[in-house]
Protein backbone atom coordinates (compact mmCIF):
# COMPACT_ATOMS: atom_id res chain seq x y z
CA UNK A 1 0.00 0.00 0.00
CA UNK A 2 2.97 2.38 -0.06
CA UNK A 3 2.49 5.65 -2.18
CA UNK A 4 5.13 8.14 -2.87
CA UNK A 5 5.70 11.38 -4.13
CA UNK A 6 8.68 14.32 -4.24
CA UNK A 7 8.39 17.23 -2.70
CA UNK A 8 10.45 19.98 -1.35
CA UNK A 9 10.95 21.18 2.18
CA UNK A 10 13.20 24.32 3.12
CA UNK A 11 15.01 24.07 -0.18
CA UNK A 12 15.69 20.11 0.48
CA UNK A 13 14.41 17.41 -2.02
CA UNK A 14 12.53 14.37 -0.49
CA UNK A 15 10.87 11.53 -2.17
CA UNK A 16 8.17 10.75 0.67
CA UNK A 17 6.78 7.17 1.66
CA UNK A 18 3.18 6.82 2.64
CA UNK A 19 3.46 3.28 4.89
CA UNK A 20 1.46 0.99 6.98
CA UNK A 21 2.92 0.31 10.46
CA UNK A 22 2.05 -2.33 12.67
CA UNK A 23 1.05 -1.11 16.49
CA UNK A 24 4.84 -2.01 17.66
CA UNK A 25 6.43 0.14 14.92
CA UNK A 26 3.77 2.95 16.20
CA UNK A 27 4.53 2.36 19.92
CA UNK A 28 9.04 2.70 18.99
CA UNK A 29 7.67 5.79 16.80
CA UNK A 30 5.93 7.37 19.01
CA UNK A 31 7.68 6.67 22.34
CA UNK A 32 10.87 5.82 21.78
CA UNK A 33 10.66 2.37 23.11
CA UNK A 34 9.68 -1.53 22.45
CA UNK A 35 5.77 -2.34 22.99
CA UNK A 36 7.72 -5.56 24.33
CA UNK A 37 11.02 -5.12 25.95
CA UNK A 38 10.94 -8.57 27.64
CA UNK A 39 11.10 -9.79 23.81
CA UNK A 40 14.52 -8.63 23.40
CA UNK A 41 17.41 -8.77 24.79
CA UNK A 42 18.32 -4.80 24.26
CA UNK A 43 16.19 -1.74 23.07
CA UNK A 44 18.37 -2.11 19.78
CA UNK A 45 17.61 -5.82 19.25
CA UNK A 46 13.88 -4.41 19.07
CA UNK A 47 12.65 -4.09 15.09
CA UNK A 48 12.14 -0.77 13.66
CA UNK A 49 11.17 0.96 10.78
CA UNK A 50 14.41 2.07 10.51
CA UNK A 51 16.03 -1.28 9.85
CA UNK A 52 13.46 -1.07 6.59
CA UNK A 53 13.92 1.91 5.62
CA UNK A 54 17.71 2.63 6.37
CA UNK A 55 17.91 5.49 3.78
CA UNK A 56 14.75 7.59 5.46
CA UNK A 57 15.91 10.89 7.13
CA UNK A 58 13.10 10.86 9.45
CA UNK A 59 10.16 8.78 9.75
CA UNK A 60 7.05 10.38 10.87
CA UNK A 61 3.29 9.35 12.11
CA UNK A 62 0.13 10.22 10.24
CA UNK A 63 -0.62 10.70 6.43
CA UNK A 64 0.92 12.70 3.71
CA UNK A 65 -2.32 14.68 2.81
CA UNK A 66 -3.72 14.91 6.23
CA UNK A 67 -4.32 18.85 6.29
CA UNK A 68 -6.38 17.99 2.60
CA UNK A 69 -7.77 14.96 3.86
CA UNK A 70 -9.44 16.15 7.31
CA UNK A 71 -8.94 19.74 7.56
CA UNK A 72 -10.67 21.49 10.27
CA UNK A 73 -12.71 18.31 11.01
CA UNK A 74 -10.06 15.83 12.36
CA UNK A 75 -10.93 14.23 15.05
CA UNK A 76 -7.06 12.28 15.80
CA UNK A 77 -8.01 8.93 14.01
CA UNK A 78 -7.26 9.77 10.62
CA UNK A 79 -3.77 8.05 11.32
CA UNK A 80 -5.37 4.78 11.59
CA UNK A 81 -5.71 2.62 8.62
CA UNK A 82 -7.43 -0.49 10.87
CA UNK A 83 -6.93 -4.12 10.23
CA UNK A 84 -5.06 -5.81 7.94
CA UNK A 85 -3.54 -8.72 6.43
CA UNK A 86 -0.43 -7.50 4.97
CA UNK A 87 3.01 -7.54 6.66
CA UNK A 88 4.45 -4.13 8.34
CA UNK A 89 5.84 -1.82 5.91
CA UNK A 90 7.97 -0.54 8.34
CA UNK A 91 9.54 -3.71 10.37
CA UNK A 92 8.42 -6.08 8.11
CA UNK A 93 6.42 -8.51 10.69
CA UNK A 94 3.92 -10.57 8.99
CA UNK A 95 1.36 -11.14 11.63
CA UNK A 96 -2.13 -9.41 10.35
CA UNK A 97 -3.11 -6.87 12.84
CA UNK A 98 -4.05 -3.00 12.85
CA UNK A 99 -2.33 -0.84 11.02
CA UNK A 100 -1.25 2.97 11.03
CA UNK A 101 -0.22 5.84 8.22
CA UNK A 102 3.66 6.96 8.77
CA UNK A 103 5.74 8.92 6.24
CA UNK A 104 9.46 8.00 5.38
CA UNK A 105 11.33 10.92 4.20
CA UNK A 106 14.01 9.73 2.02
CA UNK A 107 16.59 12.55 0.91
CA UNK A 108 16.58 12.48 -2.95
Amino acid sequence: MTTSRRIGVNGETFDIYEILICEHCLILLANGECSDPLEHDTPEACPSPSDKWPEAESITLGRLDHAEMCGDTCEGDCGDYGFSQSSCEGCGDPLHGNRAYAVAWVPA
